[in-house]
């Protein structure tokens, strides 16, 4: 439940965010301590830390990215025919622009157990 804790399985699920530089460390660890307060420890368990790391990585990703997050990817036009490819990320949920947003996602979705109703019959 540390932030070196967390970074380790941070630098593990995202290498190419992995780095040695003081001062990208010091904004990841901060990245890192947003993330800790909105996941709860205690519903968590076990899979805080790689819930935390998911997180961070989605949120480190998309503030230094140029993915759109709403609108239209594309447009093609041939002749009077317009064909236009649309954001599909919303499809996969909040975290859906990056694949650390939609692992964050299935992380959470597992913790969360329906009880089944038993009947008598």
């Amino acid at each position: 439940m540390s932030i070196s804790t967390v970074r380790t399985v941070l630098f593990d699920v995202a290498p190419e965010l992995e780095t040695t530089d003081s001062t990208a460390i010091s904004r990841i660890d901060r990245f890192i301590a947003r993330a800790q307060r909105q996941c709860n420890a205690s519903i968590a368990g076990d899979q805080y830390d790689e819930a935390v790391a998911y997180l961070t990585a989605h949120r480190l990703t998309m503030s230094s990215s140029t993915i759109p997050t709403a609108g239209f990817l594309a447009e093609v036009q041939v002749d009077n025919a317009r064909t236009r490819f649309s954001d599909q990320t919303k499809a996969y949920g909040d975290f859906g622009e990056t694949r650390y947003g939609r692992e964050f996602e299935r992380i959470m979705e597992s913790l969360f157990v329906i009880p089944e109703v038993l009947s008598d019959s």
